[in-house]
């Protein structure tokens, strides 16, 4: 349950109120590069979709397919998003790896990693999420 409301609304109100900010930072730094701007905005409207889809979907379909989707969910729109953005962002200013050890990236990437990875054990290892979502049982949802 708790996943589910993370999914569907927390983190999508998450990423806008920390969108809004980056999005107004990035165009104030690189307003000639609006390429930036627009591929940071399609990468966070898509984690919010993904998010909301994927909780949608853990409250009104339980199939083992659901578990599958979710997983795929919460590293596509954690870790693995937040990684091309950091790449984007090094290549859109031209700055090397090492720069990336000056900000808040490293932590907020090991705080995605680990969310991504206690979700993935849960919905791997519960009986509670075997039971509701028939994870475990034969194909043929």
């Amino acid at each position: 349950m708790f996943l589910g409301i993370h999914l569907l609304c927390v983190r999508p109100l998450f990423e806008l109120a920390q969108g809004i900010p980056l999005l107004k930072a990035i165009n104030a730094m690189e307003p000639a590069v609006p390429w930036f701007w627009w591929t940071i905005l399609v990468i966070m409207a898509a984690c919010s979709v993904l998010s909301i889809a994927a909780g949608a979907l853990l409250f009104a379909r339980r199939k083992p397919s659901t578990v599958k989707i979710v997983h795929l969910a919460l590293w596509l729109a954690g870790p693995i998003a937040g990684a091309v953005m950091l790449a984007v962002t090094l290549w859109a200013r031209n700055l090397p790896l090492t720069s990336l050890l000056d900000t808040s990236a490293p932590a907020t990437f090991l705080r995605s990693m680990l969310a991504a990875t206690g979700w993935t054990l849960y919905l791997a290892f519960s009986s509670h999420v075997k039971v509701r979502y028939g994870a475990g049982r034969p194909a043929g949802d």
